[in-house]
């Protein structure tokens, strides 16, 4: 794997200034955040097949443990045994529902701050939903870059 970044002009406030240390937490995190997302695009299929399988367990799980809504829907099954496939299709109405009834599943207290999104309305009636915001900053390694080193890149570099 070949990182350049030499397209990238970075002026002092690109690195840290404290003793034996290369960036800041921030930069250093979203640095951290690019590579792993530069792994799941590139690296062992298998590996990031059963990672997708894993994360999609934990999914599960934690929307059994926090959501009547979805208790209802999933029931007891053995989380390990989930396929996506089996799983019920939701419904926008279903979404509208399950939002306007128990909010985001994600709690101040899981350290995890979530971004309140609406869909166009296109259909007629917008959805409104909940995601998380580190989710939604690594959408795209530039709006990533955008969003981490606002002070580190020069101002010459557009940005998207």
């Amino acid at each position: 794997m070949n990182f350049d970044f030499s397209a990238y002009p970075l002026h002092k406030g690109g690195y840290s200034g404290k003793p034996m240390t290369l960036l800041d937490p921030e930069p250093k995190a979203m640095l951290s955040t690019i590579t792993q997302v530069a792994l799941i695009e590139t690296g062992n299929r298998s590996a990031r097949e059963h990672w997708q399988h894993v994360q999609l367990c934990n999914l599960m799980k934690h929307a059994v443990q926090r959501s009547e809504f979805w208790r209802n829907r999933i029931g007891n099954r053995i989380h390990s045994d989930i396929d996506l496939a089996s799983l019920p299709i939701l419904t926008r109405q279903e979404l509208r529902q399950q939002v306007g009834s128990e909010g985001p599943l994600l709690r101040r207290t899981d350290g995890m701050p979530t971004d309140d999104h609406a869909t166009s309305g296109s259909s007629g009636v917008p959805v409104r939903f909940s995601f998380p915001s580190l989710i939604v900053a690594t959408i795209s390694s530039g709006a990533l870059l955008n969003i981490s080193w606002k002070d580190a890149i020069s101002p010459s570099i557009k940005r998207v």
